[in-house]
């Protein structure tokens, strides 16, 4: 039986064989090339997949000869091969989160793509057969299906040619949904208002919008995990754990008790260093946790500190860096009022010190910069950036856009957290920058919330934003390209600060997280970290609330990063 062949179309097989050839190069080195050498499920879904691409334009040259019966028994084929494509898929999406060859961090990423795909594919075909009567419809829902490999083989593809693999992957969406804005606008000057292209392109569009936030999420790697234990039944290892190693009591009388805390580390000799901005000095504990002594106290005076002290930044191998809010001090332990200061504007507890140099808070509108860097208390300033646009909206903005962490990743560049932004600034110091996104810091909102209060003249709203943020609060540089990030989940209780810290690892060559793991210690009051090689200490108080006592605790943690 032939019947004349449709006015429009008629020459679809062509484009679905370039689809097809598009598909082909991008698996070429994973699937065609070593045809056969993976897993079965690997090349079960393989070869069902071209299949499926080939069926369709099969069916479509059937249709373009008037070939009606023969289409039909093309379909019924292809419909055969639906659930095993789909089956084997998702075996895979389990598989590769076992897969030795994949960054760790990657397969939550990469499931939360192919399993929406899936299912939208599904759906795809099930209207598809709904609308087996309505040809127009009909064959643009299956049409569509093609698109859905678009994103695993273009960004194979993209990333063959040189591309990073965020930048692939992003690119591999563009392009999809370029081509479907394309095939909307055809139809529309042919006159056609048919549903699959417009809910293909809003389904690809909030695909590309969520998998960076949702894809690298806490939440959804726990959903990951749980999905690879019903399908393999085996337990996934996450790709960041902390162990503890020790711990250790500080020594503290109701006298001496500590207070707020503005800082905290650990010198090469064992000894803690705490800074205690209630009393107004920085105390000194030995290895097992006796208080030695205390430098300073709370004054204007020689060794003493106006406020704070801030911060505890270990400058070279002799001399510590610590922030009384308006002045720097560089100081030898044995030798404390020997200290070089350096006098800069407000908010210089935001500061880091790195092998002779300090990273300090300090805002220039004309160079849109709100870091500078010196060497001593001499020394010209030497400004870093550009950095956010916003910056010289108005003080309380420039005071927002400030920089909060930073750390050196070699060959003159560092890693910069601007305060306001889930944004990771990485470049040469005196710019320009790339920008990686940190789903650490989006996890609850960046202090970005508060620029919108601020635009809005509500600063009470702004600093309940502020107060409830992800808060950057660490970074070191680690090896092989990687740093880690510490966040704090901030809570603000009246006259205190508490919340949970995270520890992320983010690869910096591709841009994108490792992992994420929580501190295992108390919240309140807040607790503090630094990192010494692939060791994370904590300062934190075990609170007693029945006895009404804190004590304050140092514990190490063992970081294991082999699986980043």
């Amino acid at each position: 039986m032939t019947t004349p062949p449709p006015a429009s179309y008629r020459h679809a097989h062509w484009y679905f064989l370039a689809a097809l050839a598009v598909v082909a190069a991008g698996f070429w080195q994973s699937f065609v090339r070593p045809m056969g050498g993976g897993s079965a499920a690997h090349t079960m879904h393989g070869i069902t997949a071209t299949l499926w691409v080939v069926a369709l334009a099969l069916q479509s040259w059937l249709m373009s000869r008037g070939l009606v019966r023969w289409h039909r028994r093309v379909a019924y084929g292809a419909l055969v091969l639906l659930p095993v494509m789909v089956v084997s898929a998702l075996q895979m999406v389990a598989m590769m989160f076992a897969n030795p060859n994949i960054p760790p961090f990657l397969p939550p990423l990469l499931a939360f793509i192919d399993l929406p795909m899936l299912a939208f594919l599904v759906l795809l075909v099930v209207l598809a057969l709904r609308n087996i009567r309505r040809p127009a419809a009909h064959k643009r829902l299956m049409a569509a299906t093609v698109l859905l490999g678009f994103p695993p083989a273009l960004t194979r593809l993209y990333a063959s040619l040189g591309a990073d693999f965020m930048v692939a992957l992003h690119g591999s969406f563009v392009t999809a949904e370029v081509i479907l804005v394309a095939l909307i606008i055809a139809d529309r000057r042919a006159g056609e208002r048919r549903l699959a292209y417009p809910m293909s392109l809003g389904f690809f569009v909030l695909v590309h919008a969520l998998m960076v936030p949702v894809g690298f999420s806490a939440a959804w790697a726990r959903v990951m995990s749980s999905y690879v234990q019903l399908v393999t039944g085996a337990v996934r290892e996450p790709s960041l754990s902390l162990r503890l190693v020790s711990e250790t009591a500080l020594e503290d009388s109701g006298r001496t008790a500590l207070g707020a805390i503005g800082g905290f580390n650990v010198t090469d000799a064992g000894e803690y260093l705490v800074a205690d901005r209630q009393r107004g000095s920085l105390v000194v504990f030995d290895a097992d946790g006796r208080r030695l002594r205390e430098i300073g106290r709370r004054g204007e005076g020689p060794g003493e500190w106006s406020a704070g002290p801030y911060g505890v930044m270990r400058y070279d191998e002799r001399h510590w860096a610590v922030s009384d809010g308006t002045r720097l001090k560089v100081l030898e332990l044995a030798r404390p009022r020997e200290a070089w200061i350096r006098t800069q504007g407000p908010m210089t507890a935001a500061f880091a010190a790195y092998d002779g140099v300090i990273y300090a808070r300090n805002v220039d509108r004309d160079r849109r910069s709100s870091i500078a860097r010196y060497r001593n208390a001499s020394d010209s300033l030497e400004y870093g950036g550009p950095f956010p646009s916003q910056l010289g909206r108005s003080r309380i903005v420039d005071m927002m856009l400030t920089f909060v962490a930073a750390a050196p990743v070699g060959d003159d560049r560092i890693a910069v957290f601007i305060q306001g932004s889930d944004y990771l600034f990485v470049g040469p110091f005196g710019g320009p920058y790339d920008s990686v996104h940190v789903p650490a810091i989006a996890r609850r909102g960046a202090m970005r919330d508060l620029l919108d209060a601020v635009r809005d003249d509500d600063p009470e709203s702004g600093m309940r934003a502020a107060y409830k943020a992800s808060f950057p609060f660490r970074l070191r540089a680690l090896s092989d390209g990687r740093i880690a990030i510490v966040t704090l989940d901030q809570e603000f209780l009246g006259d205190r600060m508490s919340g949970s810290l995270q520890v992320a690892v983010v690869k910096l060559g591709i841009g994108v997280s490792c992992g994420e793991v929580t501190v295992p210690v108390d919240t309140d009051p807040q607790p503090w970290v630094e990192f010494r090689g692939d060791t994370l200490l904590v300062f934190s108080h075990d609170v007693d609330e029945h006895r009404g006592e804190a004590q304050p605790m140092v514990r190490r943690f063992a970081f294991d990063i082999e699986r980043c």
